[in-house]
C-alpha cells in the first residue's frame, strides 16, 4: 500500500469514538429526631443503664458540674449521643452517607436541621454542635408517620 491508501482507510472505515460519564453520588441517610415536649421528661436512670449507656455516650453533667446520676430528660441523652458517640456510628455512617438530620413536633412540619461547616478538617461529617443547636424539642404533636410521610415527598436533592 502506498501513504496515500493507508491515510484513506480509516477515513473510509468510518471510526467511531464513544465516550461515557456515570456518576455515583453518595446515598443520602436522614436522621430524624423527636422534637416533641415529651424529650423534655426526665427518666430515672437504673444502674444497669447507666452502665450500658456509658459504654455508648458520656452522661451530661449537672449545673454544678457532677455527674448526673439520678435522671437524665430524654433530648440530653439524644443530645449526648450525637455529640460523644463513643461507637463512632455518625462518623462512620458519613463516610458512607449524606446524613442530613431533621426533627419533627408539629403535625405536617417537619424541620430540616442544616449541619452547618464540617466539623473536621477533612471537610466530611456533619457539624453535630451546629445541629444540637437548632434541635429544640418543643413541639406538641407526636406524629412519627405524618412526619415519615413529609419526608416521603421531599427530593433528596433540595438537601
Amino acid at each position: 500500500m502506498t501513504g496515500v491508501q493507508t491515510c484513506a482507510l480509516p477515513i473510509l472505515a468510518d471510526p467511531i469514538l464513544e465516550v461515557s460519564f456515570s456518576s455515583h453520588p453518595r446515598p443520602a441517610l436522614w436522621v430524624l429526631l423527636d422534637g416533641t415536649d415529651s424529650m423534655n421528661i426526665a427518666d430515672q436512670l437504673t444502674p444497669e443503664l447507666k452502665t450500658k449507656l456509658s459504654q455508648s455516650i458520656e452522661l451530661p453533667l449537672t449545673p454544678e458540674g457532677k455527674a448526673n446520676d439520678e435522671t437524665i430528660t430524654r433530648s440530653n441523652l439524644v443530645k449526648s449521643w450525637l455529640k460523644t458517640d463513643k461507637t463512632e456510628l455518625l462518623k462512620k455512617l458519613s463516610e458512607k452517607f449524606d446524613l442530613a438530620f431533621f426533627q419533627f413536633g408539629h403535625a405536617d412540619d417537619v424541620q430540616a436541621l442544616t449541619s452547618g461547616e464540617a466539623s473536621d478538617a477533612k471537610g466530611s461529617g456533619p457539624n453535630i454542635d451546629h445541629v444540637l443547636k437548632q434541635y429544640e424539642p418543643s413541639g406538641q404533636t407526636t406524629s412519627l408517620s405524618s412526619a415519615l410521610e413529609d419526608l416521603r415527598r421531599r427530593p433528596v436533592s433540595n438537601l
